[in-house]
């Protein structure tokens, strides 16, 4: 978990809901509106609410929006992307090279990286990379070991890292989201 202050946000519970239930997540793809509807989320009636999914070999982020889910590294490119305008714009035509300038970040060649910013019309959020079967390496990680990056067992420990991480920051977003919930009127399901 990210160091900063990451207070749970609407598309914070959104993306919770959607790694909780597989069924959500599939409602939540094929109709965005509806499934916020249902999970007592609301948007502004002009605002069109776009999902993205990371896979792979995609990565998506967004300006204004979720933070909880993300590595420090994203979570320091979209806090300068909020302070300087034109790094913003370097970010949002050129994420990668951007990246690699600014903190030094090298991704592997077949990454691609997107960067969104939320506006008015159109708001977005980004879906975490569906789980894998317990112990499968995703495609990224089969690379960094093939091409020499990590061994094997470095790969291993590192979705162990992960999946731990990930199960942190889920536990610290659900005690959030039960004290603030009520208050913001949320209906949270399996969550009273």
């Amino acid at each position: 978990m990210s160091t900063r202050e990451n207070t749970p946000t609407k598309f914070d519970l959104l993306v919770y809901l959607a790694i909780e239930s597989p069924d959500f997540r599939d409602r939540l793809i094929a109709d965005p509106d509806a499934a916020a509807r249902e999970a007592g989320i609301s948007f502004p009636s002009a605002a069109k609410l776009v999902v993205h999914e990371d896979s792979s070999d995609e990565v998506n982020l967004v300006l204004g929006g979720q933070a909880v889910y993300l590595p420090e590294e994203a979570l320091t490119l979209l806090a300068l992307a909020q302070q300087d305008a034109a790094f913003k714009a370097r970010l949002l035509k050129d994420p990668v090279t951007t990246a690699r300038a600014e903190i030094g970040a090298v991704l592997p060649p077949s990454l691609k990286v997107n960067v969104f910013e939320n506006s008015e019309s159109v708001i977005h959020v980004v879906l975490p990379l569906a789980a894998s079967p317990e112990g499968e390496l995703s495609d990224m990680e089969l690379e960094g070991v093939a091409g020499g990056k990590m061994s094997s067992d470095d790969a291993k420990r590192k979705l162990l890292q992960d999946a731990m991480k990930q199960q942190q920051q889920m536990m610290q977003l659900v005690s959030g989201m039960i004290k603030q919930g009520h208050d913001m009127g949320l209906r949270m399901p399996g969550l009273r």
